[in-house]
């Protein structure tokens, strides 16, 4: 990566510990439990973090 996408490889890093975190408690808490939703409400976080981090790469690359 570029020293400009400095920034954003650190919101992809932070959008991978909330996927990883945020599925494998879900999968170790019962289905019932708080503690399972807020474990999937934060994977998805994760998820669309990634995402838009992903984009703004690619829109950032694209200006160039």
């Amino acid at each position: 990566m570029r020293p400009d996408d400095h920034p954003v490889r650190g919101f992809l890093q932070i959008g991978f510990f909330l996927v990883g975190g945020g599925f494998l408690m879900a999968a170790v808490n019962p289905p019932t439990s708080p503690e399972f939703v807020v474990s999937v409400c934060s994977g998805l976080m994760g998820v669309f973090l990634v995402l838009a981090s992903a984009l703004l790469v690619r829109w950032m690359r694209r200006e160039r």
